[in-house]
């Protein structure tokens, strides 16, 4: 039996035909096994559902088990699936050749000859279909399962001596703040929301409401449980309100002075066993800590934007933050669905400062020869969802970017630039891209182009040609050298963790295992 390969879309891969001559391969396939015929006459072997051998013509075959692997006998990269897909003919070990696709693995280094298995998934109408993977994705895939196992396994921390938390304050009703109280109140964890601006909590309270109702009309709540947890949502622009709460995060502006101050407020004014969280994500949490009189009861919680949806929390430990602030935290992001990854309090902690150093090095490609679209191109066939630019346009980075640097008073023309003509990313319909389509659409414009040229030249850059392969491994370094130095600077717990933060907080793929298993396997590929 053949399938016609096409990209797979929700539900899944369109519902292949049957014929009466295959049942028992549906059979096996319904157990999660692939079967080929055979000729008891010849001794070939095949793959179709006719009922007679295509060698001989007898008619006395049988169906057999296949072990499941298979070589790749030829491929093409089908570019403009949703996944990693690549429409093949692959042979089994036992000799057919079938046509069929390879999903979810690095087709960037995928080779003839190369090692897959098969899987199956539902068609449209739940069929199960065999489809192949990569044996090395395979690989990454079961590393993949066993560091999210030993990333909750922390040196030092005890659960056991989490206190419970039944209120959570969130200060600040911006983006984060808003995403981070709907994280909690979903997870029906009742919240203040505490901003000085009504009209800001206003608009939190109906995105927060947009979101459970969402879950609601997909069948993730009930009708009673979303009036639950809407109630469980208390608004006020009163500081004072975070009184009851165990656990308090600010997600102020990430401005050092003003987090200072928003924390030592709240050191007033909540009981001694609370616990004060900063959802900093790049500032020296000790700091920030010592504007307390309890810097024991400080802790990091950078939650990942948009926090509602982003699984990742990166739980930051202090010079001196207790070990049941720290398993109080810790708790508490388990007790939503998140994964916490405990990190150590360093400049942009473990995914920041990995980022931090990717985007530095994509500054220099740009400035370089290179543009955003080629740049982004290279992330994503490294099996990332987007590249570094699409990611600024996002997430708001220009404007983030100047105004952090009209406090420091470092100058970036290029980024200025950009921000004085309004192009602050997709919310301004223009950033590294335009998006005249819409946010989902980014278009590589020509103003953009001028003004990356102009800025090599006030660089004094002489710009060339770069290709594909100088930008992957120039990015790639860059990270790396990063997370070595975080290893060794004891930020990062293990190599592992790292790998975890990049899969949950940036969509490094599962089949490739994360940037530190990837570099190790290359490394390993080279040796041998």
């Amino acid at each position: 039996m053949t399938t016609t390969p096409t990209t797979p879309t929700k539900p899944g891969f369109p519902a292949p035909r049957r014929y009466a001559a295959d049942a028992a391969y549906w059979e096996g396939a319904e157990r999660g096994i692939l079967r080929y015929q055979a000729c008891t006459a010849c001794g070939s072997a095949y793959f179709h559902p006719r009922p007679h051998c295509p060698s001989c013509g007898s008619r006395e075959t049988v169906w057999k088990d296949a072990a499941g692997t298979a070589t790749v006998y030829s491929f093409s990269i089908w570019r403009a699936a949703r996944r990693p897909t690549a429409v093949a003919l692959v042979e089994l070990a036992e000799g057919p050749v079938i046509q069929t696709v390879i999903v979810d693995a690095d087709l960037a280094r995928l080779a003839i000859g190369e090692e897959v298995v098969v899987r199956f998934e539902p068609a449209e109408d739940g069929a199960p279909v065999p489809v192949f993977t990569t044996a090395a994705a395979e690989r990454a895939r079961a590393y993949s399962a066993r560091t999210a196992a030993e990333v909750t396994e922390v040196p030092g921390v005890d659960l056991a001596l989490a206190r419970p938390v039944e209120t959570v304050a969130v200060v600040g009703a911006g983006t984060m703040g808003t995403g981070i109280a709907t994280a909690y109140v979903a997870a029906g964890v009742p919240v203040i929301l505490v901003d000085p601006d009504e009209a800001a909590l206003e608009r939190a309270a109906g995105v927060l409401t947009e979101s459970l109702e969402r879950a609601a009309s997909r069948g993730r709540l009930t009708e009673a449980e979303l009036l639950a947890r809407r109630a469980g949502l208390t608004t006020s622009t009163q500081l004072a309100a975070v009184a009851p709460a165990g656990l308090v995060i600010e997600a102020v502006w990430e401005q050092r002075s003003l987090k200072e101050t928003v924390l030592e407020q709240l050191d007033r004014l909540v009981g001694p066993h609370a616990v004060l969280a900063s959802n900093t994500s790049t500032l020296d949490l000790d700091a920030l800590a010592a504007a307390t009189s309890r810097p024991e009861r400080v802790v990091g919680l950078h939650f990942f934007s948009p926090a509602h949806v982003m699984r990742l929390v990166e739980v930051v430990r202090g010079s001196r933050s207790s070990a049941d602030a720290l398993a109080t935290a810790l708790a508490s992001v388990r007790a939503i669905g998140k994964t916490p990854v405990v990190v150590g309090n360093g400049p942009g902690f473990v995914g920041n400062r990995m980022m931090i150093a990717r985007s530095a090095t994509a500054r220099e490609l740009l400035l370089e020869g290179s543009f955003p679209a080629q740049i982004d191109r290279v992330v994503r066939d490294l099996g990332l969802p987007m590249g570094p630019y699409e990611m600024f346009d996002l997430g708001g980075a220009i404007e983030l970017n100047h105004r952090r640097r009209q406090e420091t008073g470092e100058e970036d023309w290029f980024v200025d630039e950009l921000f004085r003509r309004g192009r602050l990313g997709q919310k301004t319909g223009a950033g590294y891209y335009s998006y005249p389509d819409g946010p989902r659409r980014p278009v590589a414009d020509d103003e953009l182009k001028a003004l990356v040229v102009e800025a090599s030249q006030r660089a004094g850059v002489t710009r060339r040609r770069i290709d594909d392969a100088e930008i992957r491994d120039r990015l790639t370094e860059a990270m790396l050298a990063a997370g070595r130095q975080l290893l060794a600077e004891g930020i990062a717990l293990r190599a592992g963790d790292i790998d975890v933060v990049w899969r949950e907080g940036f969509g490094w793929p599962t089949w490739k295992g994360g940037p530190m298993y990837d570099a190790e396997q290359r490394a390993a590929a080279s040796r041998a």
